[in-house]
């Protein structure tokens, strides 16, 4: 396919349409560069800008790395048509062709050329380092995101609701950094606050400048009685309020480090967060798209780290295409979900999960899919097995296939039989599926003793005693288990709930005895808003509540257990952005 590359001074030969390594999937034509070789328009297809629509206006900037789709009618809509793209000469203009009314006055069907401020403030991740911060306090910021006109007339930044609140010595480091030192004075109220980010543009109608506001700031006096702390800006983790669903954590780039994939959903690219020992370098990856997990495993045996992420199916509606992104010897990916059939178009995906199906040591892949469809095909969960290290071949006769409206999915070996077993929460009971030799499998739940309701499910060996027990989101509850070989035994702790969405297992002091955390999902009406974790500490099978600081922004998503730099103890990386803007918080013991 036809792909555009850019050849600097000197020689040196790059090439523009690729995301983070992630090279486009389809043809990309109509190229235009700014003066200074900085600025690219191009237009591309919409699948790599995650819209529908056949072809997109698109500007990248090479310093930021980004892709920012120009032919919108709104900056967090969908991109739209545009075509036979241009660029002026100093990067901060932008014309197009398209047929679609980006504007409400534009009535008359027919294709028209725009004009557009090139600089569309691209807000991945949009955060403010510090993200909480008392009154009566004078204290320097960092302002991170993408796409900031770089060299131009300073911008402004004002709080909306708090006027009292000032900024002084704003600069604009790079495209993606500004710095200020801003001024809370005595009396600012404690409440979350919309920053405003102004840019003056000089040119022609409400695009000529860049304006983005976005809730990131939160005056509030320190919770002085947590038993847990936020150090997510400190390692590296910037607390973008944004969309989140989901959570993984893998050595993804194979450095020896450990790394974490926020799946954010749209409209936003994932964040990648690659580990080096001490702290994390956030990067966008892969074309935005409405993505609801990801799991990581070597699909075709070349020694490198694959992806695979579950998209959704607009509830039920329409499709989406899953992605198998192939790791490259160069550090690109490359999606083959459709080369390897697992595509699963009409599933509306949900969680993930590689394991040794059949025990022939290559990595087989669960899906599960909410369900049901709005129409006449199914969403149901899917087990596809690897054929020899190059492709997938789904195996309805493992016993696994059905519609269950999952909500979690995982491998572990819950009867200690030295093989991966399957554990699913469907919307009836929680499945236990018991491998049978490589052969199948057999739902054992009730047979165990745990045929219940289940939102989600953790699994470590809490007791010491060799086998893994078990932390589950219940309705109106949360639990943990003591298991023997997978069976009930008893109930070790019980923590009423108004609305448990996830678990997560980790240990927090480096005593090999799992802690636990849970997190409970508001925003269930438009009046509430996020509602209190929890989290409790293991000494010998005995827990002991935790006070978790309470997040006032966002509603709660998603939690993982996260080791940044390697010295045993675990953090807790929590999503909160799933029904409202929230940001993602890094909750370790001080």
């Amino acid at each position: 396919m036809t792909d555009i590359f850019l050849r600097e001074p000197g020689g040196t030969l790059s090439r523009v349409t690729q995301k983070s390594g992630f090279g486009f999937s389809a043809a990309s034509s109509s190229p235009g560069i700014s003066a200074d070789g900085n600025r690219i328009a191009l237009q591309a297809a919409g699948v790599d800008m995650g819209s529908s629509s056949a072809e997109v206006a698109v500007v990248h900037d090479v310093t930021a790395g980004t892709f920012t789709a120009l032919s919108t009618s709104d900056m967090d809509e969908p991109a739209l048509s545009g075509r036979l793209v241009t660029l002026s000469a100093d990067g901060h203009y932008s014309s197009f062709v398209t047929a679609d009314a980006l504007k409400a006055s534009d009535a008359n069907g027919i294709a028209d050329v725009y004009l557009r401020f090139a600089y569309r403030g691209s807000v991945w991740p949009w955060s403010l380092s510090p993200g909480q911060v008392q009154d009566s306090s004078v204290v320097p910021i960092t302002l991170r995101g993408l796409d900031f006109p770089v060299g131009g007339p300073t911008p402004s930044l004002k709080v909306l609701g708090a006027p009292t609140i000032t900024f002084a010595n704003v600069t604009v480091v790079d495209a993606a950094t500004i710095t200020a030192d801003m001024t809370v004075p005595v009396g600012v109220a404690d409440n979350s606050y919309q920053v405003k980010l102004e840019f003056p543009g000089g040119g022609p109608g409400a695009d000529a400048g860049l304006t983005r506001a976005k809730r990131i700031l939160t005056v509030a006096d320190p919770d002085a009685t947590a038993d847990l702390v936020n150090i997510g800006t400190a390692a590296g983790f910037h607390a973008a309020d944004g969309n989140s669903a989901g959570l993984h954590t893998a050595d993804i780039n194979d450095d020896g480090f450990q790394d974490v994939l926020f799946i954010t959903h749209n409209p936003t690219e994932e964040a990648l967060y690659l580990g080096n020992g001490s702290t994390v370098t956030p990067m966008p990856v892969m074309y935005s798209a409405d993505r609801h997990d990801c799991d990581s495993a070597d699909v075709n045996g070349d020694g490198r780290t694959d992806i695979y992420c579950s998209v959704g199916a607009v509830k039920g509606t329409g499709t989406g295409d899953n992605g198998l992104f192939l790791q490259q010897p160069n550090g690109e990916y490359v999606d083959a979900a459709t080369a390897w059939g697992v595509t699963d178009p009409y599933g509306r995906g949900r969680e993930v999960a590689f394991l040794h199906a059949d025990n022939d040591g290559l990595p087989d892949l669960f899906v599960s899919n909410d369900a049901p469809r709005t129409d006449q095909f199914l969403s149901q969960n899917q087990l596809f097995l690897n054929v020899a290290n190059t492709s997938f071949t789904p195996a309805p006769g493992f016993g696994v296939d059905g519609e269950l409206a999952s909500s979690c999915a995982m491998s572990v070996d819950f009867d200690s039989d030295g093989d991966d077993d399957l554990v699913v929460c469907g919307s009836d009971y929680l499945r236990m599926y018991a491998n049978q030799a490589g052969a199948g499998f057999t739902d054992v739940s009730a047979a165990l003793g745990l045929d219940e309701i289940f939102i989600d499910v953790d699994f470590a060996d809490v007791d010491g005693d060799g086998d893994l027990d078990l932390a589950g989101a219940r309705p109106n509850q949360f639990v943990i288990y003591r298991l023997e070989d997978g069976a009930y035994v008893e109930t070790l702790y019980t923590l009423p709930a108004d609305n448990p969405r996830k678990v997560s297992f980790g240990d927090l002091d480096a005593d090999t005895e799992p802690d636990v955390f849970f997190v409970q999902r508001g925003c269930r009406t438009g009046s509430e808003g996020n509602l209190q974790d929890y989290a409790a500490r293991n000494d010998a099978a005995v827990f002991t509540a935790l006070t978790v600081p309470p997040m006032t922004r966002g509603c709660g998503d998603s939690v993982i257990a996260f080791d940044h730099d390697g010295d045993g103890r675990d953090g807790f990386l929590v999503g909160n952005g799933r029904g409202a803007y929230g940001p993602l918080q890094y909750l370790v013991l001080p």
